[in-house]
């Protein structure tokens, strides 16, 4: 594609924003997506090599042995335009949502993968879905000292939009029964019916959005768990040790699909500072109290500190302790042949010298107390690959399908619709959905090439196994729900994270 081409401008978007759909469009229609069978069963011993990310302010891997996500054309081809055009906000829109909704259509056949069709998206009911269900789900938190709970994102407030844009900030407030009560915004608080009641939702559903894809998937699930277990273990383990082995589909392509997306996503100019409303002083702020934040946690751990372990008809939750009980499951099955007790664990030293690094690169890591502690930590490193993956980044097309339901950036207006997402900014969501779409091997897809023994696959058997019997009883709960939850379906569930 000729990048100097201006007749390839998509009406109503700035000139990066159409060569760079135009660039992922081609790109996509010769992409192969990975399969199981391109997993090595046998890695070279090289450590992996690592770069020193000023943004990031720790060691993320560079170089690997697996083939690349994305040719070095493109990624000098993404650079060249974040630095060759401006930064730019039209404010061109579509006359109707569904005019919206069909353009995208046709320009993204094929490329964006909804999983949920959410019915009246912009409706209370579909709110309070957002927060059971939904993108906002792990974001929950009880009340403290009340019998509600709540979804604060007031502090998003701090962090400086540009000119034109709505700032980012609002506290979400829910009954006990996790009906939306109130919205916290601007000082003073909205309520169900009254006055800007709509407009509060729709930069709560903003704010949402913004935070999600930037903290909770690009900085914490990708560059500190994600990058730190594939850094660590390939850096600090020799091929055969039995938790590099563990975790190696686990890791498969994560330090190329890191370095990528630092590069494409996370820099001064590129999709992010593009994307979202931030300044680049504003961005640069979020990045660095979110990653000065991080603190790794078990899925139980979270659900308890934030108050939801036992919350009726919070679907997340219920999900993912399920997921998380068969990855546990399937951790501590393929460990017992190696760490009989909890003296093998303190007695293995390239174990040992495994943890600190993986401490020292996410600036946290769950302690490494014999064998329970060990099946717990590798098991939040699966569980961070197939199922944190799939909340904050696997569903970026189930939020797409109108401009007004969590669009990434806002337009200043007093009216929700002055406020909706500019054609610009829907281009720019539906090309990062696009590029999330870059699919890696299916977790139920034939592993067993990439194990090295029969102990190995015999314990994959049963952890896909156990994960079909959960997928049958998932399509049994979501028969009962007003709206199904696909984010934990073990069919869609990738072994490793895409962008």
């Amino acid at each position: 594609m000729g990048i100097i081409d201006a007749s390839m401008r998509i009406p109503g978007t700035t000139l990066h924003t159409s060569l760079s759909v135009g660039a992922i469009k081609d790109y996509l229609g010769v992409y192969t997506p990975a399969r199981a069978s391109d997993i090595l069963l046998e890695p070279p011993a090289d450590p992996v090599r690592t770069w020193r990310a000023p943004l990031l302010g720790c060691e993320i891997a560079s170089h690997d042995f697996e083939d690349p996500v994305l040719p070095a054309r493109e990624l000098l081809m993404s650079r060249a335009l974040n630095w060759a055009l401006p930064l730019r906000d039209p404010d061109a829109r579509w006359a109707s949502p569904d005019e919206a909704r069909a353009s995208m259509a046709r320009e993204f056949a094929g490329m964006i993968r909804p999983r949920v069709d959410w019915r009246a998206p912009l409706s209370d009911e579909a709110l309070a879905l957002f927060v059971r269900q939904g993108l906002a789900a792990h974001l929950l938190t009880r009340d403290e000292g009340g019998e509600g709970y709540r979804v604060d994102l007031l502090a998003m407030r701090r962090y400086p939009t540009r000119r034109g844009l709505q700032p980012y900030g609002a506290r979400l407030r829910l009954s006990p029964a996790l009906e939306p009560v109130a919205i916290d915004w601007e000082g003073s608080t909205r309520r169900p019916g009254g006055v800007d009641w709509e407009v509060a939702k729709l930069v709560f559903r903003a704010s949402v959005a913004a935070i999600v894809t930037i903290r909770d998937h690009a900085l914490y699930c990708h560059f500190k768990v994600a990058n730190a277990a594939c850094v660590a273990t390939r850096g600090s383990l020799a091929p055969a040790h039995p938790v590099r082995l563990l975790l190696r589909p686990f890791l498969y392509r994560t330090a190329k699909i890191n370095f990528d997306g630092y590069t494409m996503l996370v820099r001064r100019r590129a999709i992010f500072h593009r994307l979202f409303a931030f300044t680049w002083r504003g961005l640069r702020a979020l990045y660095a109290d979110a990653l000065s934040s991080f603190t790794m946690r078990t899925l139980p751990e979270s659900l308890a500190r934030r108050g939801v372990a036992e919350l009726e008809g919070y679907a997340y939750g219920e999900d993912a302790a399920r997921v998380w009980s068969i990855v546990c499951d399937y951790a501590r099955a393929q460990l017992a042949r190696d760490y009989q007790s909890d003296a093998r664990v303190d007695g293995d030293a390239a174990l040992q010298r495994w943890w600190t690094r993986l401490r020292d690169t996410a600036g946290s890591a769950l302690p490494l107390r014999g064998v329970a502690g060990l099946v717990e930590l590798c098991a939040r490193l699966i569980f961070n690959a197939v199922a944190v993956h799939e909340q904050v980044g696997g569903s970026i097309g189930d939020y797409l399908t109108h401009p007004g339901f969590a669009p990434p950036a806002l337009q200043r207006g007093r009216a929700p619709e002055e406020m909706w997402a500019s054609k610009n900014t829907l281009y720019q969501a539906y090309m990062l959905g696009a590029l999330t779409n870059l699919r890696m091997p299916r977790v139920l897809e034939d592993l067993s090439g990439a194990l090295p023994d029969e102990h190995a696959r015999a314990c994959m058997r049963g952890f896909q196994a156990a994960l079909t019997a959960w997928a049958r009883e998932l399509e049994r709960r979501n028969a009962g729900r007003p709206q199904p939850m696909r984010t934990f379906d073990p069919t869609s569930m990738e072994v490793s994270v895409s962008i």
